[in-house]
Formats: C-alpha cells, sequence, structure tokens
C-alpha cells in the first residue's frame, strides 16, 4: 500500500478510546481530523456509539474515501484531504446542535514534540432538494431558520425567518412549525404559539413555505423543526434547528389571528383579526407581499389609511373592507 501524505496521514491506523466526552476514533496516525460540538464545552460521560473505524472493514461504507459521512455530536472523524481515491470531494453532514467544528490530528503518543500545521478551508454546500415521491406522497422536509440549518447567537426580540422544501404536494397538505427545548424527547414537540399553530404559507416565488414570526417562546434553549402532513400518509418531520437563547424581558406582542374572504382578483376583500388579549393602544394593520419569505418586502396597504383595521365594539376585534391592494 502506498504511504498517504498528510493531511491523509500515513498507513498505520491509530486507535484513540472514549475521552473526556469525545467518542473514540480509528483513522490513519497524523491525519486531519474533525468534530462537531455544540455550544459547551464536551465533559466525561456517555458518547456516541458506535466510535467510527475508518480502516478495511470498518464501520464507514467506503473507509477513508467515504463520500458522505453524518457523524453525531461529540463523534470524531477522518477528514483527512476532503477527497476520495477518485478525487471526488466528500461531504459531511453537519448534526442537529452543532455550533461549533474542532480540528485536531490523529496522533496517541509523543503528540507533543511534533510541528507542522494543516491550513484547512470548509465550505458550506446547499443541500439539493429532497426527490419528489413518485407515489404522490410527502418528500422529505428540509428546514431552515433565518436562512440557515444551524442556530445562530444574537436573535432574541427579532423576526425569525422559518422556511421549508417539501417537493411533495398530496391534496390537504400542510406545513407548521414546532418548538421544543427537549428535542430528543419526541413528545416535547408544540406547535409554534403564533396565533395559528405554526401554519406555513407557500411562497409561489421561492416554491418554498415559509413564516415569520415574533411570537416563539421567550426562554433559552429553543430548537425549531418543521413537519409535513396531508390525509393518508405519515408525517415527514425535518431536521432540527437549534438550540437558539431566545430569554428576553422584553414584552412581545401577543399573537393575532388573521382572516379574510373575497369572491376573486380585483375583488372587496373582507379581513377580519382577532387578538385574545390586546394591550393597551393595540392597533392593527394589513400588510401585502408576493415574496411572503423576505420579510423587508411587506408593505402597508395603500389604502390611504396605512392597512389599519377598525375595532369592532368586542376589543378583541377588527375589520377592514378594502379593494386596495396590489395586484399579483
Amino acid at each position: 500500500m502506498a504511504h498517504r501524505p498528510p493531511p491523509d496521514g500515513s498507513v498505520y491506523f491509530y486507535y484513540h478510546p472514549d475521552e473526556n466526552g469525545l467518542a473514540g476514533l480509528n483513522a490513519p496516525l497524523n491525519a486531519l481530523v474533525g468534530a462537531f460540538a455544540g455550544p459547551t464545552i464536551p465533559v466525561p460521560g456517555p458518547t456516541p456509539q458506535p466510535f467510527l473505524d475508518f480502516t478495511v472493514g470498518g464501520n464507514v461504507p467506503g473507509n477513508i474515501d467515504y463520500t458522505c459521512l453524518a457523524p453525531d455530536l461529540n463523534q470524531p472523524f477522518f477528514i483527512g484531504d476532503g477527497l476520495n481515491a477518485s478525487n471526488i470531494r466528500q461531504r459531511v453532514v453537519v448534526p442537529p446542535g452543532a455550533t461549533r467544528l474542532v480540528l485536531g490530528s490523529m496522533d496517541g503518543s509523543g503528540w507533543y514534540n511534533n510541528s507542522g500545521s494543516f491550513s484547512v478551508e470548509v465550505a458550506i454546500a446547499a443541500e439539493p432538494p429532497p426527490v419528489p415521491p413518485p407515489h404522490g406522497g410527502l418528500s422529505l422536509t428540509q428546514f431552515t431558520v433565518n436562512g440557515s440549518g444551524s442556530p445562530t447567537a444574537g436573535l432574541k426580540d427579532t423576526v425569525l425567518s422559518f422556511s421549508a422544501l417539501q417537493t411533495g404536494f398530496p391534496a390537504g397538505l400542510k406545513v407548521r412549525v414546532q418548538t421544543s427545548t427537549t428535542p430528543n424527547n419526541s413528545g416535547s414537540w408544540t406547535d409554534l404559539p403564533n396565533g395559528s399553530g405554526g401554519y406555513m404559507t407557500k411562497d409561489e416565488t421561492s416554491g418554498r413555505f415559509v413564516l415569520n414570526a415574533t411570537n416563539y417562546p421567550l426562554q433559552n434553549g429553543i430548537s425549531f423543526r418543521a413537519i409535513s402532513s396531508a390525509p393518508g400518509y405519515a408525517d415527514s418531520i425535518s431536521n432540527i434547528v437549534g438550540p437558539f437563547d431566545l430569554a428576553s424581558s422584553t414584552l412581545h406582542v401577543p399573537p393575532t389571528k388573521l382572516f379574510l374572504a373575497t369572491n376573486g382578483a380585483g375583488q372587496v376583500i373582507n379581513f377580519r383579526a382577532q387578538e385574545d388579549n390586546p394591550l393597551a393602544g393595540f392597533a392593527v394593520r394589513v400588510q401585502a407581499t408576493t415574496t411572503p419569505g423576505v420579510e423587508a418586502s411587506w408593505t402597508d396597504l395603500s389604502d390611504g389609511n396605512n392597512g389599519h383595521m377598525f375595532p369592532y365594539a368586542d376589543p378583541t376585534l377588527f375589520y377592514l373592507t378594502t379593494k386596495s391592494y396590489p395586484p399579483g
């Protein structure tokens, strides 16, 4: 066997057992390796099992010449030069909850007197859209928050933009957003408390289901996912994005439910809104857009009153009847 130069490492493999909260690894000596970690430093305790074994006959298809790999959090894996033996770029799927990629070289004893370095370039590849199911049901559901499949910091009190891609369109299709602080507990997930149960709207421009919201749980450790459902088919549950730290002492306006009815294009639209717990000075106005997933594209109706709705005698109900809305 020919010697594999760095960063693919040596022809000799080394097994390192579980340690400090990281799983074991069997990979070439001196090779570039990595591990995805969450927001906290791993501590001694249970680790992902089994450890990844990149030897010929190990538990990784293709061993060091794998095409695609999906490690768990705190599960070290072989990277090498990022190309397999056919010179095809290797892909690694980022696990839910990952916020950091830790890199290192594979070594056992005597590492302290080594010298040298690796220069590493990491690229995030766009995930291909799910294949439409031939039977007409639901495809896989791909989900992002603010355009990313990984959590980011500094988002409390901001509008979160949820987006889901579902390429199956069975009758009765609905896509909704859910939240949880314990994402590994399937029974902990609840619909987004935004007044519509996290219901997402189809954006005809992008082909994605979208929802922008500030009505999310105001606490830390919040994760999100999307669920596609249709009568007669098993739910399609998306990837999980999170956790996010959204705790805030700033009050958010309670959810508003919006309803409308019309007889067709160009006809009067009857808008109705319901606010169960209106705050003092509460006002409701209607906005419109042709790209609902782009928060900055929403504008007030040009009806001479900026789309403001009028209150009924019941302070929780509002109405607006108008033909002053954009075409499209």
